[in-house]
């Protein structure tokens, strides 16, 4: 439509400006630089949590600190931010008010805010559709076999190791499972598929990248099941319910706290629901 080929050209001509403002900055034209991002924001609606975060670092730089703060904030409402912005945002309020005094209280409530924005998309985005049953081998050797986790919720992560946003979503993935590794009725896997290797080549590499990482969480090698579960794009993240039933699938990652929180409505509506 239309609609859809503005929209594309929106985010085509977005991404290029987010790349000229970093060049720009890089050559010390910071305050050429923060109006190209402004810009790519604009363009982007503020959905890159990677490009907001540069833009309020470049406004930081140029000391523009209200105006990092307002964009930190909307950011941070929106679900579109990361741990880099929130580390130029705490430097704008210390800027702006001399102390981190109340920075935490702005934080939790627009927190507040953007976790009750998620609650009403996630619910508005629930299916309903059987889970293929799969058997897979997980790090330690031992199998895992999804029909015998039923009465759990159940994450479902395909990923690989040449994926820079499933790369990227993985600091947030390993505090979801530190938050839920000791509740019974959550079950995180971080399934790695479409690996360039094969055999213990793929085990080694994908043992190392875990270990170098620290990353916890479970992980199992996919031996096909993507296919079955209709996966065109990798990171694809599908939340199963108690009783086996895929209600929520997830594309992509746009953003850490976005994921988390996301994640957190999630486990509530379908633990709820049992």
């Amino acid at each position: 439509t239309q609609r859809a080929w503005e929209n594309t050209l929106s985010t085509r001509l977005g991404m290029i400006l987010d790349t000229y403002a970093y060049g720009l900055k890089q050559q010390g034209t910071t305050k050429e630089a923060v109006g190209a991002y402004a810009e790519a924001y604009k363009l982007l609606k503020g959905a890159d949590a990677d490009v907001n975060a540069r833009y309020v670092g470049a406004l930081v730089d140029e000391k523009q600190y209200k105006e990092a703060m307002k964009v930190a904030d909307e950011c941070v409402r929106s679900g579109k931010s990361d741990d880099k912005l929130m580390e130029k945002y705490k430097a704008a309020h210390v800027a702006v008010i001399g102390s981190e005094k109340g920075f935490d209280e702005r934080l939790t409530g627009s927190r507040t805010a953007a976790r009750k924005e998620a609650a009403s998309k996630v619910a508005a985005s629930m299916i309903d559709k059987p889970a293929p049953d799969f058997t897979l081998v997980s790090m330690d050797g031992k199998p895992v076999t999804l029909s015998k986790l039923r009465g759990k919720v159940v994450v479902v992560d395909f990923w690989a190791t040449w994926c820079g946003p499933c790369k990227a979503s993985f600091p947030y993935l390993q505090k979801v499972y530190d938050k839920y590794k000791d509740d019974p009725n959550v079950m995180i896997l971080a399934v790695n598929t479409w690996e360039n290797e094969k055999g213990e080549a793929r085990e080694k590499t994908v043992r190392k990248f875990i270990a170098d990482n620290k990353y916890t969480f479970p992980v199992v090698f996919d031996e096909n099941i993507v296919q079955a579960y209709g996966v065109e794009g990798i990171p694809t993240k599908f939340i199963i319910d108690q009783h086996g039933r895929i209600r929520f699938q997830d594309i992509g990652f746009a953003g850490g706290p976005e994921m988390m929180d996301k994640m957190d409505v999630q486990f509530e509506l379908l633990l709820k629901k049992n």
